[in-house]
């Protein structure tokens, strides 16, 4: 743009030429046309981005921010349920800074590879955050029905059984006379003889039990022909003897009851539990294994291929 030039009068009386200052706009127009502040500004915009991630990446350079902060007073609430004071926080800070330090100086000389028990921590929060991310949608009462009956074994009820026995001990005498003296009493006994604890010996728990499950038995007998016999010997007689982990026993069942598979109605809650825990199962599945197709997995160990 021209200088405005315009006349003015000197002391003199004689017209004098006078020339006008650039407008502020017009410099400023002139100075974006210069290459040379160009290359500065972008110079500039170079070093600070620079300084910035600099800060950002510097192994040294430590920021304790408000978040880690308010992480250190979440966990010392949930851990003594009471507020954190103004010196145990700054107690924790330094703590955090410390070990900050020392797990930067241990990564950057490598102690985390080929650490299993940090290989393990690092899978399972990995476990943590991918699991549960779909939840499984709402399911319908016939979904339910479906899963209920074609997972009826886990709803059944256990069979139970109610009956006394007579204890033979091999303690004293051996494992073959405690047997023969069973044997004896079995064929002396009346089906009408309830109970005769007294006929054999001293047992160290009790003689008679009531809605014992397969289970109950295994826990009290062990996994022995005694805790198997409960369950297919004749109800109302005596049958014996069966051996156990203790000795040998005569047994009278007084009844027996069948497993059941309950109505649903009275299991719906627990079906709707298992069902969305098995869909969300399923779902951590599929995620796992869309994350696998991502890599190739070569198995030196045995050849080319997966």
């Amino acid at each position: 743009m021209a200088d405005h030039i315009f006349l003015g009068v000197g002391p003199s009386g004689h017209a004098k030429a006078r020339t006008q200052s650039p407008s502020r706009s017009g410099l400023l127009r002139r100075l974006g046309r210069e290459p040379l502040l160009h290359f500065a500004v972008a110079g500039g915009l170079l070093f600070l981005a620079a300084r910035v991630h600099a800060d950002a990446t510097d192994h040294h350079r430590i920021v304790v921010g408000a978040a880690q902060v308010a992480l250190i007073d979440q966990t010392w609430r949930l851990q003594n349920g009471s507020p954190l004071s103004a010196a145990m926080r700054e107690f924790l800070v330094r703590k955090w800074i410390e070990e900050e330090v020392l797990y930067r100086e241990g990564v950057s000389r490598g102690l985390d590879r080929d650490d299993e028990i940090i290989r393990r921590r690092v899978v399972q929060k990995m476990q943590f955050l991918s699991q549960g991310l779909a939840t499984p949608p709402a399911p319908a009462e016939a979904d339910l029905r479906a899963y209920f009956q074609s997972h009826a074994t886990a709803y059944r009820s256990a069979e139970r059984v109610t009956f006394s026995h007579i204890f033979f001990s091999p303690d004293g005498r051996g494992d073959a006379l405690a047997r023969a003296s069973a044997t004896t009493v079995m064929n002396t006994l009346s089906p009408r003889v309830a109970r005769g604890p007294e006929r054999g010996d001293a047992f160290a728990d009790r003689y008679d039990y009531a809605n014992l499950s397969p289970t109950d038995a295994a826990r009290l007998f062990g996994r022995s022909p005694m805790a198997s016999a409960v369950f297919s010997a004749p109800v109302g007689q005596w049958s014996g003897p069966y051996q156990s982990g203790f000795g040998w026993h005569l047994v009278r069942v007084e009844s027996r009851a069948p497993s059941t598979l309950p109505p649903f109605d009275t299991v719906a809650d627990r079906v709707r539990s298992d069902y969305l825990t098995d869909a969300a199962a399923e779902a951590d599945r599929r995620a796992q294994n869309d994350l696998e197709r991502r890599y190739t997995v070569v198995r030196a160990d045995r050849g080319a291929g997966r």
